[in-house]
């Protein structure tokens, strides 16, 4: 039957095993002298004795340092940016001076704030009087005044009833007075409901309303009333880089760029909390996984061996084009840098990766050439000393790499196989 060697190839480049030294010294292939009489036997068959070992499968890609913990420099207000004191890729320390503002959008924004204080304050004094403002004040005297009509119409229709009953009123006269009467008592009930609707704006959701807004605008206040308003400074030390998304500060220092409050302007990178993005082929979905251990290594790391965990993969795919292949991004967060490597890697910098996609303490594992059999079962010989002559094994197979095939069962440590 055909060799399983075609089907157990993998793709080059991205799939290696790595087995343990130890593996190699205690299971080296030796050749074999001819089996006695077996004339069914190769003359120079090859073997190896199964023993457990390390056994792990490698994955490799290529990506780039990005930034990992880092914090972003926005725009506090509409205005000018007057100057930018950095260009990106700088390194900054805390406090340094990174944009310098228009003085004149500066007061504008300080006015639109102290405005919106005010209204926001004023909102809340009103809810906080609630109960003897002029809204509660007004629904008590439409309440008090459909309570005097109701009161007014029933006694009216009270007398009339009783000169109806001596005769003295007509009909018509009475059902005129009930109707007046069933009219007031809907608006007395109206008034009521206005009264509860009024005393509720005042309470619960309204009052907690007026209480975010205003402390929103006290905020507001405090952050454009600071005289060194008109400057950021950064927050941290770091590199900064560009924003991954929107406009970003002019670099080279242009004055007259318009900026709107809360827009990115800049990122500071720190250095402790680098990561790295790569992207993933569909067949590589399903050996990638968050939690599994790397290692990143690059041209410019100056042989430094980086280590860390994936840390997402995305579940949308980014297509280049219309027939291009779909591609998933993934990340990897990198473990704290050593000082002498710190000063090494930079953001942007090329990065070689090696995933860990399976690892096994002590596993026994054969040569691809040794295994037989097609789609229905896989098989390989095993020596028979006693007999002096070779006996096939069915195996169940597991992990498999271009230089070793991962046996879960059908064989014991010590067992030598052929082929």
């Amino acid at each position: 039957m055909a060799s399983l060697t075609e089907r157990l190839r993998v793709r080059p480049g991205r799939l290696v095993i790595a087995a343990a030294m130890g593996m190699l010294a205690v299971t080296g292939l030796v050749w074999l002298a001819t089996f006695g009489d077996g004339g069914d036997q190769a003359a120079n068959a090859r073997s190896i004795e199964v023993r457990p070992a390390p056994f792990t499968l490698y994955a490799h890609f290529t990506g780039h340092i990005i930034p990992g913990d880092q914090a972003e420099i926005a725009a506090p207000f509409d205005g000018t940016v007057r100057q930018v004191h950095f260009s990106f890729g700088d390194q900054v320390a805390r406090d340094d001076l990174l944009i310098t503002f228009d003085p004149a959008d500066v007061a504008r924004a300080r006015a639109e704030a102290e405005a919106a204080w005010l209204r926001a304050e004023d909102a809340m004094d009103r809810i906080e009087s609630w109960s003897e403002g002029a809204e509660m004040r007004r629904a008590r005297r439409a309440l008090e005044s459909a309570d005097t009509d109701l009161r007014d119409a029933e006694r009216r229709l009270e007398e009339t009833a009783a000169l109806f009953e001596r005769g003295l009123v007509s009909r018509n006269e009475l059902e005129g007075l009930v109707q007046q009467e069933r009219s007031r008592r809907r608006a007395f009930v109206q008034a009521q409901e206005e009264l509860a609707e009024t005393r509720r704006r005042g309470e619960g959701t309204e009052r907690r309303i007026a209480y975010l807004e205003r402390e929103m605008a006290r905020a507001q206040m405090q952050t454009v009333d600071d005289g060194a308003v008109t400057e950021i400074r950064a927050p941290s030390y770091g590199v900064i880089v560009r924003p991954s998304t929107g406009r970003e500060a002019d670099e080279t220092g242009t004055v007259s760029l318009r900026v709107s409050r809360g827009q990115v302007l800049a990122v500071i990178a720190s250095p402790d909390g680098l990561a790295v993005q790569f992207h993933l082929d569909e067949g590589d979905l399903g050996i990638v996984s968050p939690g599994q251990p790397v290692s990143v290594s690059g041209p410019g790391f100056d042989g430094a061996q980086l280590s860390g965990r994936i840390s997402g993969v995305s579940g949308q795919a980014e297509r280049g084009g219309r027939d291009a292949m779909a591609r998933f991004a993934a990340h990897i967060r990198l473990d704290p840098l050593e000082p002498d490597a710190a000063e090494r890697v930079r953001i942007g910098m090329t990065a070689h990766i090696r995933v860990i996609t399976y690892h096994s303490e002590a596993a026994l594992v054969i040569p691809p050439e040794a295994v037989q059999g097609g789609s229905g079962g896989a098989w390989v010989m095993v020596r028979d000393d006693a007999h002096n002559a070779a006996e096939r094994r069915d195996i169940q197979i597991g992990r498999v790499g271009p230089a070793g095939v991962e046996v879960l069962a059908g064989l014991e440590p010590g067992h030598v196989v052929i082929w």
